[in-house]
């Protein structure tokens, strides 16, 4: 795989462009009924439950999960390297892996790292119908000795990294020695640096693309809190405002909160052969319900969300279409998972 030439670039300035135009016509075609939120509703939440603001919501956050869809179609990989560095380092393009050329290089990468730097290393399980790849994901925790993020990098060969502080995420951009395609050809590695402890956990929630995404609503609903330390019940004696000090911590052990959600242990640590396979997995949970679901039209940092073709798949196409009876559980309350919760992992003593 080659990289990208100056036309390319061209077309993607272009493309750049044409959606820009897109943007515009829907600005014309919606503008009446923007136009009635002074008028007719006093705030933007009277606005945003009206049929009116619902529709122009709506139909504003398909079409940037569109561009956002075209744009990720349209790029050449990972994105870290493809500007300048800070001290004068040259851009580099990192194109997009064929999965055989995935899979090697996560077994040498995962070779190197677990001989020489660390003692735990890991890689989440691939979405499903994934044809190409970014980059290569690992995570790694317990180092085997002290050493420099430049020790690192001169044993993967990296032409360039980036590692910023406070951010547990490196990236490097490490030249190919299996392409034969001619020319130099670079692929980026991220290299997640994960807290004692904490390995299998964010391993657990990094799998499977956005299906952490998809469970994270349905378990928020219940009065239950799932981050990427694990999971939580919030504690009715604090004030939620004051962050964690308002949760109470019940595991961070990935089987037991698949056993908890009712879920096939086996089948999450493989890759699911198609997208319906792993919707039919996320909608099992004896959690499921539909109703967790209807603040993604009204919060906006949900509908961020739908720019992630996954999820949005999952809203806009699964869901819709289901037969399953997701809210056939009526005695499931939030009071009752809760209590369910802290007897299944010993707090029952905690307030």
């Amino acid at each position: 795989m080659s990289t990208a030439t100056g036309k390319d670039k061209e077309r993607f300035a272009n493309l750049r462009k044409a959606l820009d135009s897109i943007r515009k016509s829907w600005a014309n075609r919606h503008g009446p009924k923007l136009k009635l939120f002074g008028p007719r509703y006093p705030n933007t939440v009277e606005f945003q439950r009206s049929p009116e603001g619902q529709e122009v919501y709506r139909e504003f956050d398909k079409l940037n999960a569109k561009i956002s869809t075209i744009l990720e179609k349209s790029t050449m990989g990972g994105h870290a390297f493809g500007r300048p560095g800070s001290n004068g380092e040259p851009a580099l393009e990192t194109p997009r892996m064929p999965p055989e050329v995935y899979a090697r290089l996560r077994s040498e990468f995962t070779a190197l790292l677990s001989t020489r730097f660390y003692h735990d290393v890991s890689s989440p399980v691939d979405a499903p119908e994934k044809t190409t790849y970014g980059d290569v994901d690992l995570l790694v925790s317990n180092p085997r000795h002290d050493f420099t993020v430049e020790e690192l990098a001169t044993a993967l060969r990296a032409k360039r990294y980036i590692c910023t502080r406070n951010n547990p995420t490196w990236n490097f951009a490490i030249p190919d020695d299996g392409e034969t395609s001619g020319g130099e050809v670079y692929r980026q590695l991220d290299i997640q640096v994960c807290r004692p402890g904490q390995l299998a956990w964010e391993t657990f929630t990094h799998s499977h693309g956005d299906l952490w995404m998809i469970l994270r609503p349905t378990i928020n609903y219940y009065g239950l809190k799932a981050d990427d330390t694990g999971l939580y019940v919030r504690n009715q004696g604090v004030n939620f405002r004051v962050g964690m000090a308002s949760l109470l911590h019940l595991t961070s052990e990935p089987h037991e909160v698949l056993e908890f959600l009712g879920m096939d242990v086996e089948k999450y640590d493989q890759t699911f052969p198609t997208m319906s396979e792993l919707f039919d997995y996320a909608a099992s949970t004896r959690l499921f319900n539909r109703s967790a679901f209807e603040k993604v039209a009204m919060n906006s940092k949900e509908r961020q969300k739908l720019k992630r073709p996954m999820y949005r798949m999952w809203l806009e196409e699964y869901l819709p279409k289901s037969e399953r009876d997701l809210d056939s559980d009526q005695e499931l309350t939030r009071s009752r998972v809760v209590l369910e919760a802290m007897e299944k992992f010993r707090k029952g003593g905690q307030s």
